[in-house]
């Protein structure tokens, strides 16, 4: 969801590719995330500070600091009732 490396035509060479988290923050785009409660509790560990910062350290961008642009915003849909805040403590 942050992204991936991808081979390159090169062999041995890769690139990295923005994934849809990452590109929506570099955009300022809305991001919707359904079922969030069915996610990998990983996934909603790393959301984490995004969501309290508006930032996340991108471990293939070689740990740089992305800060979402202003227009960005999250929205997420369950399929139960539940609370996000207890997943991500």
């Amino acid at each position: 969801m942050l992204g991936n490396y991808c081979c390159s035509e090169t062999p041995g060479r890769f690139y990295w590719t923005n994934g849809a988290i990452l590109q929506a923050m570099l955009d300022g785009d809305w991001l919707l995330l359904e079922d969030i409660d069915q996610s990998n509790p990983d996934v909603l560990s790393a959301l984490g500070p995004l969501l309290e910062t508006r930032s996340l350290l991108v471990p293939g961008l070689g740990n740089s600091k992305v800060v979402a642009k202003n227009n960005f915003r999250v929205f997420a849909t369950s399929r139960f009732d539940f609370k996000l805040s207890k997943l991500l403590i």
